[in-house]
């Protein structure tokens, strides 16, 4: 039997065939498909009553999924702006459909695995009374927490007008409360059968570095403060050269002044004998002089460039220049094909491979990810066995048997 994780089932492939125009429109819904249908797969129903679905003693009925796709076939048709052609907005109306359905059918099946867990073989009459019990227990919390949201959203306290706003959206207020139940039962169900913080050795932790440690591997990473000027924004190349000394000059000469001490004699004499020479800015660090006057993407930033991988800048010369200079040391001006730079690298790490001790709390992470996947997986192989399954496209989900209907196929209009 193929397997199927627990939150998402495999999508449905999309093949060559399908029209560009449908395409679009599906890219636009983000809806996972199939371009062709099976020869005897059945027409979409006309009546909203028709039963699409059984899930154990649960009916799903047509008026379940299909106002939720005719609002998002709006929406897709506005985006794309342009008609569609009706015999591919078939398609589309059929995928999306499908793609409802078995969101509806995999609810069902956790919420009615939750009520055998809780009633087992016990009479019909214990059933439904547990099943009425959660439904008032859901009913509860969707008017506390759910209700309480989509209040906020509208703004309004009216349930009527809460009501029309989802109609708008294709949904309803007592679908969302149906909705809300069969995924509180399901969650419930989930937690007490599968434990959300399964244990993880160090034996697992150290067997999952050893089979990825490529992934763990890095190239020598530096970061820096750079002043730019772009050959672009200026008339020639010695304009450009300019603004560059000027900008380097002011930092050289101010972080020079602020090395020595407030009191010092030998500051004022300094500063004295650069204001004879004329056009010194003694106010302005690196950070200040970059936001002036650099022109590079960083300058907003005063220059200052974080952890950057060997190889990824796009300029070759600053790129040797970063990871080969001393570090805090001021560069001489360095050319290459948009401009002229000065870059100072503050710090720098050689190639090399992150440690397990560094990386051991993620990796716990991702192997409990696994076993809780893991042991979904398995739980869906349970509730198969468990819930039996009818659709009118029992290939959606796994182990569903066909259900036949005898519905004449929907027309519904582009609007």
């Amino acid at each position: 039997m193929r397997r199927h994780r627990f939150q998402y089932f495999a999508p449905l492939t999309v093949l060559a065939v399908a029209s560009p125009v449908a395409m679009a429109l599906l890219v636009v819904l983000s809806a996972p498909v199939k371009a062709q249908l099976p020869d005897d797969a059945p027409p979409l129903p006309a009546d909203p009553a028709t039963v699409v679905a059984v899930v154990g003693q649960s009916a799903i009925l047509w008026g379940d999924i299909h106002p939720k796709v005719e609002t998002r076939i709006k929406e897709g048709i506005a985006k794309a702006g342009q008609q569609i052609p009706e015999a591919q907005l078939t398609m589309v109306r059929t995928q999306l459909s499908r793609a409802a359905l078995r969101s509806a059918i995999q609810n069902k099946v956790m919420s009615e695995c939750f009520l055998l867990e809780q009633v087992g073989t016990q009479s019909a009459d214990k059933r439904e009374e547990v099943s009425n019990m959660m439904s008032q227990r859901a009913r509860q919390l969707f008017f506390e927490s759910e209700l309480k949201q989509l209040k906020e959203k509208y703004a309004t306290e009216s349930l009527n007008e809460i009501d029309a706003k989802l109609r708008e959206s294709g949904t309803s207020l007592q679908s969302r409360q149906r909705e809300f139940a069969d995924q509180m039962l399901g969650h419930m169900f989930m937690k007490e059968n599968i434990d959300q913080d399964p244990n993880v050795t160090i034996a697992e932790i150290k067997r999952y570095y050893e089979k990825h440690i490529d992934d763990y591997r890095h190239g020598a990473k530096a970061k820096w403060e750079q002043l730019s000027v772009l050959f672009k924004n200026h008339p020639t190349r010695q304009a450009a050269l300019d603004k560059l000394t000027a900008m380097g000059r002011d930092v050289y000469y101010w972080e020079q002044l602020n090395l020595l001490p407030e009191n010092d004699p030998s500051r004022k004499t300094m500063t004295d004998r650069l204001t004879a020479v004329g056009g010194i800015n003694f106010n302005k660090s690196w950070e200040q002089t970059a936001r002036a006057g650099s022109e590079e993407s960083y300058s907003a930033d005063g220059g200052q460039h974080d952890w950057t991988t060997q190889g990824s800048l796009a300029s070759k010369e600053l790129d040797q220049q970063i990871f080969s200079m001393p570090i805090n040391k001021m560069s001489e001006i360095i050319e290459d094909s948009n401009g002229l730079h000065i870059i100072r690298v503050k710090d720098r790490t050689p190639a090399g491979v992150t440690s397990l001790a560094d990386v051991q709390d993620d990796i716990r992470k991702a192997i409990k990810k696994e076993k809780i996947m893991a042991a979904q997986e398995k739980m869906v192989e349970q509730m198969q066995s468990r819930v039996p399954v009818w659709s009118i496209y029992p290939d959606d989900f796994p182990g569903a048997k066909p259900l036949r209907i005898s519905a004449a196929p929907q027309t519904t209009t582009q609007r």
